[in-house]
């Protein structure tokens, strides 16, 4: 851990500290201000003392003369203000080889009159537009190229790249993240033409709604308990921010949920994908829930016994 030449700080070699030798930008440019190749010069014009900047180099130094633009026009004047061809025998001359230069040539304007014509504006508009069009495409593709050089420099050390991994994998991260992508999922949810849309890509893609063992419990109620239940896993009916996949609809605040073997025992990651956690989550939401599983509908009987009985205890809206 090297000192910083400036502060005396210790601080952690990165790429992007300058020759290793400052801890920071702000302390390379503070030390070249003092010890950079500064004198002081007088101006032949106005008399004025004044001091170059830090950043001209030594051979620009030696060239500046004056301390501001205008002392220079000042002090060397246009040597052919006030001069004409018949006065003058250099201005007589120049004007002469530029005319040879041009002759033959038309002038560009030659015939025109007044503003262009609209044809000839709108054509001057495209072109205009297509070269400002290309100018910024070229300057975010420069910016991209220059922000992934600069993160593969960063990645190639490998220091930095050890700390990042390390907030990546750490708990803070982990919930940090979290936080934020519930946020975004809110905002998003939040928004009826976004839940529409992305509830019919779910019901037409490639998670196509009914299931088969849906549509097995599906024929087992319409069997047994006509007019009853309703299949509503299409997405279509939510009941905060759960789909039941069968609604009562004869009154009763009731739900039946279809749990698969594999996705709610082995692909089980929160609680509400359990079987009490769904039940509890219905009930504060005032609504009771019945959990069916996959594997019981092997017995056709004991499903009709278990929704019957769930039936009779169900509450009225």
């Amino acid at each position: 851990m090297p000192d910083c030449l400036e502060c005396k700080k210790l601080f952690d070699l990165r790429t992007t500290h300058r020759a290793g030798k400052f801890c920071s930008l702000t302390c390379y440019h503070d030390y070249q201000k003092k010890h950079r190749y500064q004198p002081s010069k007088l101006c032949p014009n106005c008399g004025k003392t004044f001091i170059l900047e830090y950043s001209i180099s030594k051979t620009q130094a030696d060239r500046v003369r004056f301390c501001s633009r205008k002392c220079a026009v000042e002090a060397i004047p246009i040597w052919n203000k006030g001069l004409t061809k018949e006065t003058d025998e250099r201005v007589k001359l120049n004007g002469e080889l530029v005319g040879k230069s041009r002759k033959g040539q038309e002038s560009w304007n030659k015939g025109k009159k007044g503003i262009y014509s609209p044809e000839t504006l709108r054509k001057i508009g495209e072109a205009s537009k297509q070269t400002a069009h290309k100018k910024k495409v070229a300057k975010h593709d420069k910016f991209v190229e220059n922000a992934r050089q600069r993160q593969k420099m960063l990645w190639q050390n490998e220091s930095f790249r050890s700390r990042l991994i390390a907030t990546f994998n750490s708990p803070e991260g982990k919930v940090k993240r979290a936080t934020a992508a519930k946020k975004r999922a809110a905002v998003l949810w939040g928004n009826p033409e976004y839940k529409r849309m992305m509830l019919k890509k779910l019901a037409m893609g490639q998670h196509r709604k009914p299931n088969h063992p849906e549509q097995m419990l599906d024929i087992i109620l319409t069997k047994y308990f006509p007019n009853n239940w309703k299949y509503t896993g299409d997405g279509f009916i939510t009941i905060g921010p759960y789909m039941p996949d069968f609604t009562n609809c004869n009154g009763k605040k009731q739900v039946i949920e279809l749990f698969g073997d594999y996705w709610h025992v082995k692909g089980i990651k929160r609680w509400h994908q359990t079987e009490l956690g769904r039940i509890m989550a219905y009930n504060s939401l005032g609504f009771e829930c019945l959990i069916i599983w996959q594997h019981e509908l092997e017995d056709e009987d004991a499903i009709v016994n278990k929704v019957r009985k769930f039936m009779s205890s169900g509450v009225r809206k």
